[in-house]
Order: C-alpha cells, then sequence, then structure tokens
C-alpha cells in the first residue's frame, strides 16, 4: 500500500542519523517516486483535477527531481481535462520555461503544441500561432510541418502578412514531399494577395503553383482563371485573352474537367465574346448614306458574331453565366436600337420629304430593335428564375428590362407580358 509506506517512509526519516545514511537518502528518493505515483493513479482513476493538483505540488516540492518536469506537464494535461484551462496554461507555459539540464525538451515542445490547440479552442488566434510556429521551428516531421501551416493559416487570417509568409516559408523548406509543400505555400501565397488586391503579386504566386504542376485539377483551373481576371482588372486585353483562352482549353481536355471547371470556361468564354459588345458600342456611322449604311452593316455582322459565340457559353449549362450570355444578346439590340434612335440624316437626305421619310424609317427601326431587346432581358430574366441564378447577372437583366419597359413590371418585380422573341440561341 503506497500511503502506508509513505507513512513508514516518513517515520524513518524523523531520525537524522538514518535520514543522512545512503539508505536514508534512497529513500528520500524512493518516497518522491511514491508522491508521484499517487498523483498518477489519481489520473488513471479519472480524478484528473486532483492529479492535477498532486503533480503540481510534487513539482513545487522536489525541483530538482528528474520527475519534476513532467510533473509539471501532467499536472498541465489534467487541469486541462477537468476543464480548468487556465490552470493548464500557466502550467504548459512553465513546463516551456524550466532552466536546467534536466529539462526535457519533448516536453517543452508537446506544451508548445497543446498550447497552440488550447489557444485555438479559445479563440486567441495570435496566441495559438505563436506556440503553432514556435513548435514547428524546434521540431521536425510531419507534426512539425502541420504546425506551420496551422501558424501560417492563423497569421493569414489575422492579417499578419509578414508572419504568414515566414510560416509559409518556414512550411514548404521543411516538407519533405518539397513540391507539394511549394505548392501549397504558392497557392496560399497568391490567395492573400487575391484578398488584398494585389493582383500583379497574386498573378506572380498563381503562375509560381501552375509551374509546379499540382494533381490539385480545379485548382489549377481557378488559378488560370484568375490569372485572367486580374489582367482584366489591369487592363492587360491580350494577356488576359491569353489565360481564358487556356481555361477554355483545360476545361475542355476531359470529361473531368468539363465537369468541376465549367463555371470557369463560361466565365472565360464570355469575357471572351463580349468584345462584340465593344466592338459594337464603337461603330461610328458617319454622315453619308455609303457611311451609315456600311456602320449599320457592320454592328449587324458583330451581333451575329456575338449570339454565335454566346451560343458556346450557355452549353456550359452554368446558371449566371446562361443569364449574362442572354442579357448581352439583348444588349446587342439595345445597342442597335439606340443607334437608329441617334442616327444622323444623310447628307444626301438633309432637306425634304426624303429626309421625313429616313426619320420615320429611323424611328420604325428602333422600336423594332427595342422591343427584340425587351423580349431578350426578358428571356435572360426568366431563364434566371427557371435556373435559380439569382445573382448580378439576373439583376442586371431585370434593371435592363424595367430601364426599356418599366410597365412589363408590376406587384415587386412581377413581368407582365413585353413579348418575347424566338431563342436564336437554342437553350
Amino acid at each position: 500500500d503506497v500511503y502506508k509506506r509513505q507513512a513508514e517512509g516518513k517515520a524513518f526519516l524523523g531520525n537524522p542519523t538514518i535520514a543522512n545514511s545512503a539508505f536514508g537518502k534512497s529513500l528520500k528518493v524512493n518516497l518522491q517516486k511514491a508522491k508521484f505515483i499517487v498523483a498518477d493513479n489519481f489520473s488513471k482513476g479519472g480524478n484528473n483535477l486532483k492529479a492535477a493538483k498532486s503533480f503540481e505540488a510534487f513539482a513545487a516540492s522536489n525541483p530538482g527531481s528528474s520527475q519534476a518536469h513532467s510533473a509539471l506537464f501532467n499536472a498541465a494535461v489534467n487541469y486541462e481535462k477537468a476543464g480548468s484551462v487556465f490552470d493548464a496554461v500557466r502550467l504548459y507555459k512553465k513546463v516551456i520555461a524550466k532552466p536546467g539540464k534536466k529539462a526535457n525538451l519533448q516536453l517543452k515542445q508537446d506544451a508548445r503544441n497543446s498550447l497552440a490547440n488550447t489557444y485555438k479552442n479559445m479563440g486567441q488566434l495570435k496566441e495559438a500561432a505563436i506556440y503553432y510556429e514556435a513548435y514547428g521551428r524546434n521540431s521536425n516531421g510531419s507534426k512539425s510541418i502541420n504546425a506551420l501551416f496551422n501558424a501560417a493559416i492563423l497569421w493569414d487570417a489575422l492579417n499578419a502578412y509578414p508572419q504568414a509568409f515566414k510560416a509559409y516559408n518556414l512550411y514548404a523548406s521543411k516538407d519533405k514531399k518539397k513540391n507539394k509543400g511549394d505548392q501549397e505555400a504558392a497557392w496560399a501565397k497568391a490567395e492573400m494577395y487575391k484578398r488584398r488586391k494585389l493582383y500583379s503579386k497574386a498573378i506572380y504566386q498563381y503562375d509560381k503553383f501552375i509551374k509546379l504542376n499540382s494533381p490539385d485539377l480545379e485548382r489549377m483551373i481557378k488559378a488560370h482563371f484568375t490569372i485572367a481576371d486580374f489582367y482584366t482588372n489591369l487592363r492587360s486585353t491580350s494577356k488576359a485573352k491569353k489565360w481564358y483562352e487556356k481555361v477554355i482549353r483545360i476545361v475542355n481536355n476531359t470529361g473531368r474537367g468539363r465537369k468541376i471547371g465549367a463555371k470557369y470556361a463560361a466565365q472565360s468564354q464570355y469575357q471572351l465574346s463580349s468584345k462584340y459588345l465593344r466592338e459594337m458600342r464603337s461603330v461610328r456611322l458617319g454622315v453619308t448614306e455609303g457611311s451609315i449604311t456600311k456602320g449599320l452593316n457592320k454592328m449587324k455582322s458583330l451581333q451575329k458574331s456575338l449570339i454565335k459565340d454566346m451560343a458556346k457559353v450557355i452549353k456550359y449549362d452554368y446558371g449566371p453565366s446562361v443569364v449574362a450570355a442572354l442579357s448581352a444578346e439583348a444588349e446587342s439590340y439595345e445597342i442597335i436600337g439606340n443607334t437608329f434612335k441617334n442616327i444622323p440624316i444623310p447628307r444626301e437626305y438633309a432637306k425634304g420629304k426624303v429626309a421625313t421619310q429616313f426619320k420615320e424609317m429611323a424611328n420604325q427601326q428602333k422600336s423594332e430593335f427595342i422591343n427584340k431587346a425587351i423580349g431578350s432581358y426578358r428571356t435572360a430574366f426568366n431563364k434566371g428564375i427557371s435556373l435559380k441564378a439569382y445573382g448580378p447577372e439576373m439583376l442586371s437583366s431585370a434593371q435592363a428590362l424595367y430601364r426599356l419597359d418599366p410597365n412589363g413590371f408590376k406587384n415587386a418585380g412581377e413581368i407582365n407580358d413585353v413579348g418575347e422573341i424566338p431563342d436564336m440561341m437554342g437553350i
């Protein structure tokens, strides 16, 4: 019985002669071990709070013992199990701060890792990041790599970008699967720059990720698309076009690519196809009959190309892009309608009856194309409803429809019959 032997031992040590003998010194050591065993028995029996206090008392009473460091760590673990989180934190910090040769380095590492997890669970992310990084820096292996990655993510979440970059770099350098570590670090940095709208730096990291040949196809597609999108934001049209085309090739290359990347391909095709709208807006008619006719024919040719290309967008069956493509068709009708609205009278018809007839023809054409635009915007809006694509594309079509035909809306957005034109995209 441990308690009985402890009592007997204490009685022996009450005798100074025995206490100073070799037997007495050995007895002191054994009594220390007995106290440790008592604390350990409490822990094994599920009495964690009593175990924690016993381990802490042992460490305080026997600071020079080889078991003192273990006792501090065990006290922290049992406090944590007992729900005494702040006591656990206090003891883990004592484990880390333990000086001297008898300090166990692995226990310090375990305490750092436990502190990191505890702080994370408490929502104290900065402290969690500090201890994850400390654990990762002072050890090797998979746990070290995971800890550094956790630290980087937490620093990133805290917008502590310099610390995040250092942690990501250290994570990549320690990963034995070097390429995987570099991929994860490049992706994380790219996403970090993306959130900060530092487009050029984000492009560099996404491109680095791509060149590392990640097996993650969805990320690869997204990286290509994001680079294209950022070049669009930077108004580098030719580079954006190149990357949008890459997205479409990758997605169309395999069935799996089409399955996971259809939305990126649809958006890319839309971006490439929308150039026809820009070109239609830039057409100038001139002031002669010949130049006006030439300009109108060019606009109609561009519209034909637009509708053909937007049909490619539709085929990917991504709701928001379907609505956007249909709205683009509607906008092309509106552009032509507004052109007839503002069309100049040719120099040859400047006066007289012919000029009046020309104005009447222009007004008739304007009405026809605007009505087609109204019908197409309605098609886009209704398609958005049927596809449940309740996004900015659908809102844009609704706003355009309301702008062209306010009476087409009633009762908080219900649409009256404004007439639909034949579906030229076959959807």
